[in-house]
């Protein structure tokens, strides 16, 4: 093992960004205060289809990059110039593609005298049990050297309708380990180290390996890659309910809610209907996929999580105490709910009046909550507001401070319009600036208001405002 995990070394490298930090609140409810930053984080060789030059690590190692490098210890302190081929923006799974240019792998293979660029195997069909032994390999903390890791498979987490499906290990995970491999006996790359629990010894999170699989070809097509979700809300089965459905208390779970346009809706889901199996596999009324197996725990999600974009899912249900089998392809869909997108990625915002408005997302939900906000009144006003556009900060002093506007509250219209998101409210400023009014309505989901003199506008509070990341290191 020590041995194929020296050797492995030869394909991990260290990653050096620069960009934009998700880090601090203050910045990502105020773009006017988010500066540059720099990190380095790990990462692997791998090759796709016979080439060389790919590197494997984690989304949030590159999210919001302006440039990223990479060094290897193959060739001393020489840095590269990489590029984002895909990466999965809302994290689940944890996974980015980088690639070397066609130059830099010609200077790699002429500085290191090598025919092809070092590259890790990846253990797809590798089969991992609780206790097993693991290397992880990275660049913690910064350091120039490789660091090795050494521990056990302690446990495995199943995955939920936003997450996916993580190895827990008691080996050391540090900052700046983030995209480096972690080695099965073999060499085999079962996973790729994510995370470490803050407050908490030898708990570390490693993101299976199968679960790049299903992005890896997605983004040889495209830039972005997502989670497989089929669209609905579910609940356990019971005694009581079973009755009603005539099906046995102990199987299947219960349909609560198909989401329009999404994949559950395409197959002909329905509420109420209940799932007895996914993809060939039974479930018990929990969720959990039968029989229960002794290594680790599998529900409907991480059946669900299996099946890439564009493959072909299974679903046995009763309906009205009548089997029928379901089949439909999984693709990508808008979901309605609070977008998962890097808050950094092409900010658009609006400074009015002493508020700033953005559109909801997930970043700066997890910002508000930072400084105190209930996330249950933030997720019941947005559900039932019918508007994304959120006022994340008001500076003290400004009109909408003295008129008693909140953070945290939703803007439902302008001038009476109803708006929505940033497009929609600059429209209406633009209607209203055409007619001069003496001063602007600005309504909220909360009740409350604010009417802006125009007279006492800014310029800028009349125009969208953008804090886009200059020459972005990811494509498309």
């Amino acid at each position: 093992m020590a041995k194929k995990a020296h050797e492995a070394t030869r394909a991990v490298v260290r990653i050096l960004v620069q960009g934009f930090s998700e880090t601090d609140p203050r910045s990502i409810l105020d773009p006017r205060f988010a500066a540059p930053e720099q990190w380095s984080a790990s990462g692997f060789f791998i090759q796709l289809h016979g080439e060389s030059g790919y590197i494997l690590t984690n989304s949030h190692v590159v999210r919001n990059s302006v440039r990223i490098e990479v060094r290897s210890t193959l060739t001393s302190d020489e840095t590269f110039r990489a590029e984002v081929l895909g990466m999965v923006e809302d994290l689940e799974p944890d996974v980015a593609l980088l690639r070397l240019g066609r130059e830099d792998i010609k200077r790699f293979l002429k500085l290191t005298g090598l025919k092809k660029i070092p590259a890790l195997k990846l253990g797809f069909d590798v089969k991992v049990y609780r206790g097993e032994e693991v290397k992880t390999i990275g660049f913690p903390l910064g350091v120039d050297e490789p660091h090795f890791s050494g521990g056990e498979i302690s446990n495995f987490i199943a995955g939920s309708g936003d997450t996916t499906e993580r190895m827990v290990t008691d080996a050391a995970i540090n900052f700046g380990n983030s995209g480096g491999p972690a080695l099965v006996e073999g060499g085999w790359v079962v996973g790729i180290n994510t995370a470490v629990i803050e407050g908490a010894e030898n708990f570390s999170f490693i993101t299976p390996i199968h679960l790049a699989k299903h992005v890896l070809e997605t983004f040889l097509k495209k830039d972005k890659a997502s989670l497989s979700r089929l669209g609905l809300l579910i609940q356990k089965n019971s005694d009581w309910n079973s009755r009603v459905l005539g099906v046995p208390a102990d199987a299947g779970v219960i349909v609560r809610k198909v989401f329009p346009g999404s994949p559950a809706a395409s197959m002909g889901l329905q509420s109420r209907d209940v799932i007895l199996a996914i993809a060939g596999e039974a479930l018990d009324r929990h969720g959990n996929v039968l029989p229960m197996a002794s290594d680790r725990k599998r529900n409907i999600y991480d059946a669900i999580h299996d099946v890439p974009e564009g493959g072909v899912l299974d679903v046995a249900i009763l309906r009205r105490k009548k089997h029928l089998n379901l089949r439909g392809r999984m693709f990508a869909w808008e979901s309605g709910e609070i977008s998962r997108r890097p808050v950094l990625v092409d900010r658009a915002y609006l400074s009015f009046g002493g508020m700033i408005l953005q559109d909801i997302c997930t970043d700066v939900v997890s910002a508000l909550i930072a400084f105190g906000y209930s996330r249950d009144q933030i997720l019941r006003d947005f559900y039932l507001g019918g508007s994304k556009l959120v006022v994340s900060y008001v500076v003290p002093g400004s009109p909408a401070d003295e008129m008693g506007i909140s953070v945290a509250d939703f803007v439902t219209s302008v001038q009476g319009a109803p708006v929505g998101d940033v497009p929609s409210f600059a429209k209406e400023l633009t209607l209203a600036r055409g007619r001069k009014p003496a001063s602007i309505l600005v309504e909220m989901v909360s009740g409350a208001f604010g009417n802006f003199m125009t007279s006492r506008l800014a310029a800028e509070d009349l125009e969208i405002q953008m804090m886009r990341i200059p020459g972005s290191a990811t494509l498309g």
